[in-house]
């Protein structure tokens, strides 16, 4: 999946990270093919329909039940966001709208505390009390006064494959030590708070219940010389001691005032809003009575504004007067780290921009600038700090990785076979290295599964046995997710680069009878008819002659994009189920047939149905399934990159795009479009339009929805809706916000994606006029400068250069209104030069037992020259998988989707007290996708080409039934492909 356009919230348009499309020939030729992905654009269509669709009127509310939704919410939390004074005990729960696995939640949450040396909170996360909900409960307690930030990120998935499009964040804090006063910025305590000259900043106080009464708020000024002191911290966080305020000097409290329910006080109490107004500088503000500090907290006000982007290598720094708006100011810069006392590390000058060297590990903790007389402090890396902090590596020296295991499946005391591919990233410019040290593990254990070592050619293989504990007490089959990353790695932190791969940790399977379902084709368009057939036989190969077999239908959502983007299809699994264990007649000769049409229309959204059958129980069960497309017309409209958080007010702008199936662009098709309000009672979901209208696209298939939106703050989904030919209706949805975490800057591309030599025109529209920092942005900083934009529309032209594939985010950044802001837009690139054209062809039509297949091996580049390139090859028995319609991960993906972006963010108007980075890990599931156990036929791990691009894999036949191949080629410049194709043994 795109992660870029994972975070702007839109679910059709998706890149998968895993997988291939193959073509199997009638001569048995398996070749790997990019889905729709590169061909010259077609010329757009136009359509003629009788009835476009309606826009539904303003008002109109519908009732359904959750599981029909099409993207991914979070309903309700507990404790809520914003929630004070919460035991110290507490859990927490996440309900979301749709059903999921609580190990997979897992893998996408982070809980951070402060007051903990920790960067992430240990625990298990359990099933709720319904399948929607799912509860993390710490493995201790957490400490008195602590914020607790809890982030679930974008991109977890649903059981049936709806995505949540951002990450979903709240924070809560425990009650406050006895005999302490926490001030709370937001909703979370506060240790600095930063804040743009002339602008009050208000605090809210939450009281320990020991606190002596008769304390009093004292206000000092202090330099940045005190402040850094004062943050001094230790490998178990931050002291809390006492500040010695001897070298302060004590200022009139007029400029702090107290307020409790809207009226001034002088009681320090929970709830009180402490609001401090004063001239630039920075201050401490103390509860305090004549013998003790009971808590405190830094501010610091100033007319200037600092930006700060980091990577591995580098700080990049931009400085502005907020009050004239010039970049010109000069200021002076040091940066310090604060371990165990002040070390300054890094100083200089500039004005504008400039960057200065920060090779990893930097230990940047705050940067102080000086200019006009004024001291601006920025955090960094500091703990509990607000900035993002990403950057978790040298990327130099860290591997990006593709894994993959010799068969789908393992029963108990089973060997896993495993293999690899290895570049170093340096943010995915790639090199070939070997010696590298890898790990593999799983979250099963603190233990490594295995080590491996790199190869020359930058391959890696070796062994495991399946762990005993992946396998489930109560006989069912499971899901094992086998990471890999670098040896020296911390496997929590979600920022390094790591990969996985799943297999199915087997229960014992001993069926006495064989079971077929077949489809009749891989892909079907909403209205046309469905019907499984199903064959049965007994253990003599007799017909299952008046069997009744279980018959279950599973969904998926299938994700597809548009044809200039790169395509990586993958393989899925079952997903949720449609339908369970209905009961199907088999007749005199064992068979039966089953529409499948009524079952498969709950969601407006391409999907993946797999139908699978069952007869017989426990060991003796037999399965069989198959999966085919179910598109929801022959047309598809694709919601492209924008922003997704507004202001009250704003009007909402969506661009979009309208392709056949083929890709050809749909012209002056006219579309309906709705903001729709989902309120969640229950098992209830009640959805409510809020706006509504219809609008068409141009001759190049391409439109844009504009649409104000007056209500309240809400969670909204934006849905464009059109009908093809026949008079299928097709859509494309994407989440927005309204009201809070507000974006002010709509851009739009002149291309959907770009290739590496073209010129990017950018159209960014502002509300007003402000300078911003543009930066170009991946694992590292790539370009950066600051424009001046003016209200209205302000065109940005750049250069695609090689290091900006395979895709880049741009990074827009600013103060505005006494606030920063940092606003993403996602930029495909392609990368077509980089696929590998793979073609596998068996010497004969089908085999038979005890035969050898020579299977001859041709690659080539996107130029049809040959390419030389290092083989894996991989074959197994087919009924392992052969309900899916792709088996084998994508190669190409694991290298050419644009890693997430990897650098820091700050800014002088962040503070410290609540955290802005992000870390989790996952477990095992139950696996719903029965599959059986088999063998491995072949094992090919680092085979080389010719000059020519040949290469031969024999691959001995000991025994009856399909055996599935998987080839994967990689050349020593990053190039990729790879082949599936079935032998034919009867």
């Amino acid at each position: 999946m795109n992660r870029a356009f994972r975070a702007l919230g839109r679910r059709n348009v998706l890149i998968a990270v895993l997988g291939v499309v193959v073509i199997g020939a009638g001569s048995g030729v398996g070749i790997y093919l990019q889905s729709r992905a590169h061909h010259s654009l077609p010329q757009s269509a136009t359509r003629n329909l009788n009835a476009a669709p309606t826009a539904v009127p303003v008002g109109v509310t519908t009732v359904a039940e959750p599981k029909q939704a099409v993207t991914l919410t979070v309903v309700s939390t507990k404790p809520g966001n914003g929630s004070a004074a919460i035991p110290l005990e507490s859990g927490i729960t996440l309900a979301f709208n749709l059903a999921v696995n609580p190990a997979t939640v897992k893998s996408f949450l982070s809980i951070q505390a402060t007051n903990s040396p920790a960067p992430t909170v240990a625990g298990a996360v359990a099933q709720g009390k319904a399948p929607t909900e799912v509860v993390f409960k710490p493995s201790a307690k957490f400490d008195f006064g602590t914020s607790v930030n809890v982030t679930v990120r974008g991109g977890l998935t649903s059981l049936d494959g709806a995505g949540l499009s951002n990450d979903y964040s709240f924070t809560f804090t425990t009650i406050a030590d006895p005999r302490s006063v926490l001030f709370m910025a937001g909703y979370g305590e506060a240790r600095l708070v930063n804040g743009q000259s002339g602008r009050p900043l208000t605090l809210t106080i939450q009281k320990g219940d020991a606190v002596p009464p008769g304390i009093a708020i004292k206000t000092y000024q202090a330099s940045a010389k005190d402040l850094l002191a004062g943050l001094v911290y230790s490998t178990n966080g931050y002291a809390n001691n006492p500040i010695d305020t001897s070298s302060m000097r004590l200022v009139d409290n007029g400029g702090t005032s107290l307020t409790a329910s809207g009226a001034r006080t002088t009681t320090i109490a929970n709830g009180v809003s402490v609001t401090v107004s004063q001239p630039d500088g920075i201050y401490l503000v103390v509860a305090a009575d004549a013998s003790s500090q009971y808590g405190a907290v830094w501010l610091d006000f100033s007319r200037y504004a600092l930006l700060l982007r980091q990577d591995d290598q580098r700080v990049v720094v931009a400085g502005e007067d907020l009050n004239s708006g010039a970049t010109t100011p000069s200021f002076k810069i040091t940066f310090y780290n604060l371990l165990n006392g002040v070390h300054a590390k890094v100083s200089g000058s500039f004005s504008g921009t400039a960057e200065f060297p920060a090779l990893f590990p930097s230990g940047f903790d705050f940067a102080v600038a000086t200019s006009g007389g004024q001291e601006i402090v920025v955090p960094v890396s500091a703990p509990e700090t607000n900035a993002v902090i990403r950057v978790a590596a040298n990327l130099s020296q860290q591997p990006q990785i593709f894994l993959t295991t010799d068969r789908p499946a393992y029963q108990k005391g089973e060997v896993v076979k495993f293999a690899g591919v290895v570049r170093m990233s340096n943010d995915q410019a790639y090199a070939l290295k070997g010696g590298a040290k890898l790990a593999l593990w799983t979250q099963l254990t603190d233990s490594n599964l295995a080590l491996a070592t790199v190869a020359a050619d930058g391959t890696f293989t070796g062994t495991f046995t399946i762990p005993a504990a992946a396998f489930t007490t109560d006989g069912s089959d499971a899901w094992l997710t086998i990471y890999a990353g670098a040896a020296t790695n911390d496997r929590f932190n979600p920022n390094q680069l790591t990969t996985s791969t799943q297999i199915v940790a087997l229960a014992a399977h001993a069926p006495t009878s064989t079971l077929t379902v077949a489809l009749d084709k891989p892909s079907y368009i909403a209205g046309e008819p469905v019907v499984a057939s199903i064959t049965g036989l007994n253990a003599t190969g007799q017909p299952l002659a008046g069997a009744t077999v279980g018959l279950s239908i599973y969904s998926t959502q299938h994700t597809v994009q548009p044809v200039q983007m790169d395509s990586f299809p993958g393989r899925t699994t079952w997903g949720d189920p449609v339908v369970e264990n209905i009961k199907v007649l088999l007749d005199a000769a064992g068979h039966a047939t089953y529409p499948v049409t009524a079952k498969v229309g709950l969601k407006a959204a391409d999907r993946e149905i797999t139908v699978m059958v069952s007869y017989g129980t426990g060991k003796a069960k037999a399965v069989a399934a198959r999966t085919a497309i179910f598109y929801q017309a022959a047309d598809e409209v694709f919601l492209l990159p924008a922003r997704t958080s507004y202001a009250q007010g704003d009007v909402v702008v969506a661009p979009f795009v309208v392709e056949g199936r083929s890709g050809a662009r749909v012209a002056n098709l006219a579309m309906a479009y709705e903001l729709d309000r989902t309120d969640y009672e229950g098992d209830t979901a009640i959805t409510t339009v809020v706006s509504s209208g219809t609008v068409s696209t141009n001759g190049d298939g391409m439109g844009t929805i504009r649409t104000p939106y007056t209500g309240s703050s809400a969670s909204l989904t934006l849905r464009i809706k059109g009908k093809d030919t026949s008079g299928n209706v097709f859509e494309d949805a994407k989440d927005i916000t309204v009201g809070w975490l507000i974006n002010l800057l709509d851009v739009a591309s002149d291309k959907i994606a770009y290739k590496v030599g073209d010129s990017a025109h950018l159209t960014v529209t502002s509300p007003a006029a402000f300078n911003v920092l543009l930066s170009l942005e991946r694992g590292r900083v790539h370009q950066y400068k600051w424009l001046s934009l003016v209200k209205g529309a302000n065109a940005v032209t750049m250069d695609i250069t090689p290091d900006l594939a395979p895709g880049f985010t741009m990074v827009l950044s600013y103060v505005r209104e006494g606030s920063y802001t940092s606003e993403l837009f996602p930029v495909s690139v392609n990368n077509s030069a980089r696929l590998l054209k793979l073609t596998v062809t068996p010497d004969q039509p089908s085999y038979t037992k005890g035969q050898t297949a020579h299977l001859a091996i041709a690659v080539a580049d996107s130029a049809d020259a040959p390419a030389q390139a290092t083989l894996f090859a991989d074959g197994y028995d087919a009924r392992m998988s052969a309900y899916r319609l792709v088996d084998q991960a994508s190669l190409a993906a694991a290298f050419l989707t644009p890693n997430p972006l990897g650098t820091n963010a700050s800014s002088s108007l962040l503070g410290i007290g609540t955290f802005g980075g992000a870390c989790g890990g996952g477990g095992n599931q139950q696996a719903a996708d029965a599959t059986y156990a088999g063998h491995t036929t072949v094992w090919v791990t680092s085979l080389a080409t010719d000059q020519t691009g040949h290469a031969t894999i024999s691959v001995p036949i000991t025994q009856s039934g399909a055996i599935q191949v998987v080839v994967l080629a990689g050349t020593a410049t990053s190039a990729w492909g790879q082949a599936e194709m079935g032998l034919n043994v009867p």
